[in-house]
Formats: C-alpha cells, sequence, structure tokens
C-alpha cells in the first residue's frame, strides 16, 4: 500500500478512534449514575447511534483495505 493510498484509511482510523472514545465516554458517564433518568435516556439513545455509526466507519475501512493493493 502506497502513503497515497493509505491516506484514507489513515482518516477513517482516525474518524473510529474518535468515536470509540466518545462512546467510551458515555459508557463512563452512564456507569457514574449521576444524571437524572432523562439524561441516561438521551445518553442511551446516544450510545445507539454512535454505535451505528461506528459500524459504518469500520465498514468502510474494510471495504478501503480490501480495495487497496
Amino acid at each position: 500500500m502506497d502513503s497515497h493510498s493509505a491516506q484514507p484509511l489513515e482518516a477513517i482510523r482516525e474518524q473510529i478512534a474518535r468515536l470509540e472514545a466518545k462512546i467510551a465516554t458515555l459508557h463512563l458517564l452512564i456507569a457514574n449514575r449521576s444524571m437524572s433518568l432523562e439524561d441516561l435516556l438521551r445518553a442511551s439513545d446516544l450510545l445507539g447511534l454512535l454505535g451505528h455509526e461506528l459500524d459504518h466507519w469500520r465498514d468502510l475501512e474494510e471495504l478501503v483495505r480490501r480495495s487497496t493493493p
């Protein structure tokens, strides 16, 4: 893989790392149990959305990795 083709893959991996960090932060906030029930429900919804987005980015990473010589 040359450096030109590595750039998109690197950007995808950076996005995945950012999403994983956000998910980890939400897990910590939820585990703290210092939020109201309404905030917990919002955090749970956001966690689900971030999880779906993370799945899409991982799928994209796999596609780019497979299509790059």
